[in-house]
């Protein structure tokens, strides 16, 4: 028997038995629409790793937040995307990340940068350099975060229920505006 599945107008999908993300429905959502990208411009760098980065970011879909595009730029990352022998983020990930930045812009809180992790997996930062935040999930599922005050750091693991994500995201909230 399939789990029921609930999507929020914010595209939070969880099930309702556990409280836990369903993989399958975030990577079925996390697909989108099949869009045809337009054409990106020759630029001076086409060729090289910029004009594909450039060529990347061009095609990416051009709605949304930041961060959503942010997200669609990196699906299409090579292996070995860094030259150090990185894994490109999952589908998995991906989606997971999607989810969990939905939740966030519900309360107004918007990542400064959504990037690939060298570790495998994808991470996303709040703040600036004073006080920053930055929650990575990696390739196996695993949610970290790591909370900065200046040079003083906390990392911790968060567990992968409704409750813990909720406490992340007002964490957070509360970490920042101090």
């Amino acid at each position: 028997m399939t789990p029921a599945v609930a999507q929020s107008s914010g595209g939070s999908f969880t099930d309702h038995a556990t409280g836990l993300w369903d993989i399958e429905a975030l990577s079925a959502s996390f697909a989108g629409p099949t869009q045809t990208p337009r054409k990106a411009q020759p630029s001076l760098a086409s060729g090289t790793k910029a004009g594909e980065v450039y060529e990347r970011a061009i095609n990416a879909s051009q709605a949304g937040p930041l961060w959503a595009r942010q997200l669609a730029e990196l699906r299409a990352l090579p292996v070995d995307w860094d030259e150090y022998g990185a894994e490109r983020p999952t589908l998995e990930a991906l989606a997971a990340m999607s989810s969990l930045l939905n939740q966030y812009s519900h309360r107004d809180q918007v990542p400064v940068h959504v990037g690939a992790s060298p570790d495998g997996g994808v991470a996303a930062v709040f703040g600036s350099d004073i006080r920053r935040v930055t929650v990575e999930i990696a390739n196996s599922g695993e949610i970290l975060v790591a909370m900065s005050a200046g040079r003083d750091t906390n990392v911790r693991e968060v567990a992968r229920n409704k409750d813990s994500i909720e406490g992340l995201i007002h964490d957070t909230g509360i970490f920042l505006s101090l």
